[in-house]
């Protein structure tokens, strides 16, 4: 939490990790969507994400279960926003 190279590593993380969620969306919804919403509705992935990454390092008798989760719900998101108009 004070180690400030630390901090800037992770915050550089966090940066990439929405700005490529936001890519992924901003391709698979339709072009009418404005770009402040991707942001939103990414920053609601972030949040499901991380809880279930949270279940997976604290509950760890069963971190494929976890993986699995996460890689389905990612999966599942992608595909239900794969609808573009058009």
């Amino acid at each position: 939490m004070f180690d400030q190279e630390m901090n800037a590593r992770l915050s550089e993380g966090v940066a990439e990790m929405h700005r490529l969620i936001c890519e992924a969306l901003r391709v698979r919804l339709p072009s009418c969507v404005a770009d402040g919403e991707i942001a939103s509705i990414a920053l609601l992935v972030e949040l499901a994400l991380d809880g279930l990454m949270i279940n997976l390092v604290t509950r760890n008798e069963d971190p494929a279960h976890f993986r699995s989760a996460w890689a389905l719900f990612a999966e599942r998101l992608l595909a239900g926003a794969d609808r573009r108009d058009g």
